[in-house]
């Protein structure tokens, strides 16, 4: 298996050579935990009162961060104001009601691109990555009933946890133009789901602000 291993890695470097770009290591989830938070129950997260709403989709939900839109492509409106479906890059962190953490993108050291509303996820609920704007960083959370049987964010969920919360920051929005561009970014999110970015470095223009907003510096996918 090692040798394998070691021969695909190999194989990966001499192709990014050929290609012109750096070669991407591969990582081991276990290389990378995603940070613990404290344990929490659903129920608790209904009673609370400091900025938490419910979703009525069997979420609830809180803004950490409100999102400022995308001045330099124009593009100020939530996901869910464009038909059909747009492509978004988020960064997320999910964990479970033990306060273990699930998966993170930032651990990966990658945005996460995918076309919104269409595989019926967690994050496609109404009151969750739907109703985001560019720049917005929000809290959602969901019991195992809605959980089910479900993927977050193409991570599956697992049933051995009575609750999931995630904290995900929307990077950026490209909207589906049929026959061009759009069939082009559905092509990358579909083959890989990610995007190549750069991680936690704030935006210094286009229209995001604060410590939490992040630069999406290519869509390509490994």
């Amino acid at each position: 298996a090692s040798s394998s291993r070691r021969a695909a890695l190999a194989g990966g470097a001499a192709a990014a050579a050929w290609l012109g770009r750096p070669a991407l290591a591969l990582r081991d989830p276990a290389e990378a935990p995603v940070e613990a938070r404290e344990p929490f129950t659903f129920e608790e997260l209904l009673s609370a009162e400091d900025g938490w709403r419910t979703g009525g989709d069997g979420l609830v939900y809180k803004v950490l961060e409100e999102g400022q839109g995308d001045s330099a492509k124009g593009i100020f409106d939530k996901v869910n104001h464009f038909k059909p479906n747009p492509f978004v890059t988020v960064e997320f962190v999910i964990w479970g009601s033990d306060g273990r953490g699930i998966a993170s993108t930032y651990a990966r050291r990658r945005p996460y691109l995918f076309q919104a509303g269409v595989k019926g996820e967690v994050q496609d609920e109404p009151m969750a990555v739907m109703d985001m704007v560019v720049g917005e960083t929000r809290l959602f959370a969901c019991d195992a009933e809605t959980a089910f049987r479900r993927k977050g964010f193409g991570v599956d969920l697992p049933s051995s946890q009575e609750a999931f919360l995630f904290e995900v920051t929307l990077l950026s929005l490209q909207p589906y133009e049929l026959g061009g561009s759009g069939a082009a970014v559905g092509a990358r999110a579909e083959s890989g789901g990610g995007a190549l970015g750069s991680g936690r470095r704030s935006v210094g223009g286009g229209g995001l602000s604060g410590a939490r907003a992040h630069l999406l510096i290519s869509p390509l996918v490994p």
